[in-house]
C-alpha cells in the first residue's frame, strides 16, 4: 500500500518503517525524478511519514487540488475500461472513483473557505 505526501521547497520529512518482516541491507530505496521523490520501504509492513515538527503527515498531505482533480477524472475513466471485467473489478473501480470524488469534493469545500 502506498501513500502520497507533497512537500514544499525546503520542507523536510522523516520516513520511519515499522517492524521489518525480515532483515534487509537497505531499509529504503529512494528514487529522485523530475520534481518528485519516491521512497520505497523494503522488508517492512508499513511506514509512517513525519514533518519537521514530529507530527505524522497523513496520506495526501498538502496534495494540490489540481492533482486530485486529475486523479478523480482518471478514476472515472477507469470505470469505462472495466465495463467488461468481473463484478469484483467493477465494484473496486467504482469504490476507488467514489473515494476520489469524495476527497475532491472535500478539498473544493476547503478551497472555497476564506
Amino acid at each position: 500500500m502506498g501513500s502520497d505526501h507533497w512537500m514544499r521547497p525546503g520542507e523536510r520529512f522523516t520516513v520511519v518503517a515499522d517492524d521489518t518482516s525480515s532483515p534487509v541491507d537497505e531499509a529504503f530505496e529512494v528514487v529522485v525524478f523530475g520534481e518528485g521523490i519516491s521512497v520505497w520501504v523494503s522488508g517492512a509492513n508499513a511506514a509512517a511519514v513525519f514533518d519537521a515538527d514530529g507530527n505524522e503527515a497523513e496520506c495526501g498531505h498538502q496534495r494540490p487540488i489540481e492533482a486530485l482533480r486529475a486523479w478523480t477524472e482518471n478514476a472515472r475513466l477507469a470505470m469505462e475500461h472495466v465495463a467488461d471485467k468481473s463484478p469484483q473489478v467493477r465494484a473496486l473501480t467504482r469504490q476507488n472513483y467514489e473515494h476520489m470524488h469524495q476527497m475532491l469534493l472535500a478539498a473544493e469545500v476547503e478551497e472555497d473557505r476564506p
